[in-house]
């Protein structure tokens, strides 16, 4: 929610709840949330112009950005915008609408797309797993196809509501519960792909993790030995 008083020098909720592209919503079509990093590039210059900014609300094609500096270039351009965080970012192109103090609305031209920027390297694998919807509460059977030091692909048969979901696995002795957002998803023959990033992690459920891929690697080096 934007605060009712407007600090000096910087435009406030008076003037956006005024202004008909935006309302007080807390997700930002189509998934931006309010609070979320969002860097604005301006093409053409040497360097491109380029500056941070936060997601404030909106609806519809417009995006309101509150800059951490004011837009030094004039209305009309075109944009590229990079929103969320590493590992779950998506990317758009605009038109810069206005820009008044520190405050910007870009008009999305081009549909978001997702970047999946999933570090390290993912090694196939086959495990069941139960995926927990946070939001709904839902529960239902899965089976993770790969895995990384910071997130997975698991099959389901159904895409789970919400964005947060917890991950229940077993591999040898050991289980574990890991926390995840979910990055995108995907429709496949066998269902649905959910690609997740984890959460913040205990040091047990790092470790349970360090584990799955080393097995994992352990299993590739094994089948390329085998093959050669």
């Amino acid at each position: 929610m934007l605060a009712a008083r407007d600090e000096p020098g910087e435009v406030g909720s008076s003037w956006l709840l005024n202004h008909r592209p935006f309302a007080d919503n807390h997700l930002m079509e189509p998934g931006v949330k309010a609070g979320a990093p969002v860097l604005v590039i301006q093409p053409g210059g040497e360097p491109p112009l380029q500056v941070r900014g936060v997601a404030l609300t909106g609806i519809g094609p417009v995006l309101a950005v509150r800059l951490e500096s004011p837009w030094p270039g004039m209305p009309g351009g075109e944009v590229a915008l990079i929103a969320g965080e590493p590992g779950a970012r998506i990317v758009a192109r605009g038109r810069l609408l206005e820009a008044r103090a520190s405050v910007a609305s870009i008009e999305i031209t081009a549909p978001w797309k997702h970047v999946d920027r999933r570090r390290g390297q993912r090694f196939a694998t086959e495990l069941e797993a139960e995926v927990r919807s946070v939001l709904g509460q839902s529960r239902q059977k899965g089976t993770i196809t790969d895995v990384s030091l910071t997130g997975m692909a698991v099959v389901t048969a159904a895409k789970p509501g919400g964005r947060e979901v917890a991950i229940v696995t077993q591999a040898g002795a050991y289980s574990a519960t890991l926390p995840c957002e979910l990055v995108q998803a995907s429709r496949s023959g066998e269902g649905v792909t959910l690609h997740l990033k984890f959460r913040e992690l205990t040091a047990a459920q790092a470790a349970f993790v360090r584990n799955l891929v080393a097995a994992a690697q352990s299993r590739l080096l094994h089948e390329r030995s085998e093959a050669s």
